[in-house]
């Protein structure tokens, strides 16, 4: 079969140079051809985004303002219909477009985005119509746990980025609502979702998906530090924390990323600005040690340089 296909490729690439060289066509000509064919096909593709997304943005918006209109009168059987009913054919479309033409995958964002808003929304205003069933304190952990599988489960059929966006949302709502079920402390919750953020992130950014790794690095590293400092301070370990952001410092720059080097960086700028303001008002000696000290680190980080590249 691969024998087969590859001769009918030469082939054609013999036909191609044949029916060139017989119109005087030169290797620039055919390459402007490609480039321009190339183009079209992007423009298109670009055009079906966007109307994708328009017709996400119509459908979405036409759904809020009849159940804002009409909500006070509709039944219980309605409510759900309009709610759960629109988001479970959404996410039927989704998952059914890819089967039937591959070229609609650009619609399938929206859709997900869109699906996934009303699912969640549906699967409230059903709990609240039956209310009686199940006790409110398990409604968000039940409904965002819920959610969290199908995303999952969906992205085994449809690898596409969005689905791990709303994943990790669903995560990060369902591991909030559950800790704080359990009683646990607002910094203790900041510091386990952004640990969790963190290793989340570093897998995606292994497996290619940077983009969206980079916003949920921004995430994690910011509850993560936040809630570390607010653990640490007025202790007698606070000072631990600049050492946590050196700590982040190095991995941002073992993982080349920009998005952690920034909140660590800011974070020491803020814990150094923190702790000057508390200690060191009105003195002079403190800035210039910090000077001082910024001097050695550069020094030492030009010398390890040096080395490393001469005997490493």
């Amino acid at each position: 079969m691969n024998r087969k296909s590859h001769k009918s490729k030469e082939e054609v690439l013999k036909s191609i140079v044949s029916m060139a060289l017989n119109n005087q066509i030169s290797a620039q000509d055919i390459s402007t051809a490609l480039r321009a064919s190339s183009k079209q096909k992007n423009n298109t593709e670009n055009f079906m985004k966007l109307f994708a997304y328009l017709g996400g943005i119509f459908i979405f918006s036409g759904v809020c303002i009849y159940l804002i209109t009409f909500w006070p009168t509709m039944d219980t059987t309605l409510r759900i219909s309009v709610t759960l009913g629109t988001g479970i054919v959404l996410y039927l479309l989704a998952i059914g477009l890819p089967m039937y033409n591959r070229q609609n995958e650009q619609m399938l964002t929206p859709l997900i985005l869109s699906s996934a808003f009303f699912q969640t929304f549906g699967l409230f205003v059903t709990l609240h119509e039956f209310k009686e069933a199940i006790d409110p304190r398990f409604a968000t952990p039940l409904i965002f746990g819920v959610m969290l599988i199908q995303q999952l489960l969906t992205f085994t059929k449809i690898k596409r980025p969005s689905l791990i966006f709303t994943s990790l949302f669903f995560w990060c709502i369902f591991l909030v609502s559950l800790l704080d079920l359990l009683h646990a402390d607002e910094k203790i919750i900041s510091i386990v979702v952004g640990l969790s953020l963190l290793c989340i992130a570093y897998g995606l950014d292994k497996y290619n998906y940077k983009a969206i790794a980079n916003f949920w690095y921004f995430i994690a590293a910011v509850l993560f530090l936040n809630g570390l400092f607010d653990v640490l301070k007025n202790s007698w370990f606070e000072s631990l924390f600049i050492g946590v952001c050196g700590l982040m410092l190095y991995l941002s720059t073992h993982l080349k990323n920009r998005v952690l080097l920034f909140v660590s960086t800011v974070s020491i700028f803020g814990y150094i600005g923190y702790f000057s303001n508390k200690h060191f008002i009105n003195s002079t000696a403190w800035p210039l040690l910090l000077i001082i000290s910024g001097c050695l680190c550069i020094g030492i980080g030009t010398m390890v340089l040096k080395l490393n590249k001469k005997y490493m």
